[in-house]
């Protein structure tokens, strides 16, 4: 909104979605969204053409993730997992195609797809299989993705922030989840923002808002076999870093308003 976009806002949670957008001013437009549904796919998109007639910039934001241990988990719980992280992403993708190729972005780039992918899909966290399986996932498709469209004008970037301060992240805590994400603290969704709309008009592939979680990363590419016996030495550092990070939500009561503690 800042930099005069007209920005459509899909999401699932309606009540916090006008709120968002009724702060955002007359460029912008609240839908009622569930992304895994074809239908509601299908509308959005039809809404964009019949109101704007193109997309230069879709952000893909939705996400979850499961603290259940993987042998307890259900086939239809791990189907759904995957399908919200990484099928909706890809199929509104595609969906969007005809509308991005009309798309007027920036000299020599015709429209851009920003992915939020998860440093959770180059270094594989425990208890996180399915979520890791789908973060991978996601981020080889958009690199695929980004290759096929960019004689097209079409850049695509994934961003790829570790620990994010959003519910998502306090239901982990609440629910004993993986401590080796907070080995530094988590960022503010502010701070992940910033990064996407730094990405805006950029032909870049990956974005890591926390430069050592790039390095990380890269280290994970190169030495994915040494994974099992450096996790377990950071275990504590992390424990420690989740145990701040657990006294910060009960100070502000983001934790026992939402969730057991």
């Amino acid at each position: 909104a800042a930099i005069g976009a007209r920005l459509v806002l899909a999401d699932l949670d309606s009540g916090r979605l006008d709120a968002l957008t009724a702060g955002l001013g007359s460029g912008a437009t609240a839908l009622t969204v569930d992304v895994t549904d074809a239908d509601d796919l299908d509308r959005l998109v039809e809404y964009v053409e019949r109101t704007h007639g193109r997309i230069d910039l879709l952000v893909h934001a939705g996400g979850v993730v499961v603290t259940t241990p993987f042998a307890e988990r259900s086939d239809a719980s791990i189907a759904a997992e995957i399908d919200l992280d990484l099928t909706s992403p890809l199929v509104l993708t595609r969906r969007a195609l005809p509308l991005l190729r009309r798309g007027r972005l920036a000299d020599g780039m015709r429209a851009q797809v920003i992915a939020l992918g998860s440093l959770g899909g180059v270094l594989p966290m425990p208890d996180q299989t399915v979520y890791a399986a789908a973060k991978a996932g996601l981020r080889a498709a958009m690199v695929s993705l980004g290759t096929a469209l960019r004689p097209e004008g079409i850049g695509v970037t994934s961003v790829m922030p570790s620990s994010v301060d959003t519910p998502m992240l306090w239901r982990e805590v609440a629910e004993g989840g993986n401590a080796l994400q907070f080995l530094g603290p988590p960022q503010t969704p502010g701070q992940v923002a910033d990064h996407v709309v730094a990405a805006i008009g950029t032909r870049r592939t990956e974005v890591f808002p926390n430069r050592v979680d790039g390095l990380l990363a890269r280290a994970a590419m190169l030495a994915p076999g040494a994974l099992p016996w450096l996790l377990p030495a950071l275990e504590p550092l992390g424990r420690r870093g989740m145990a701040r990070y657990r006294r910060e939500l009960e100070s502000r009561g983001d934790l026992p308003d939402r969730f057991p503690s």
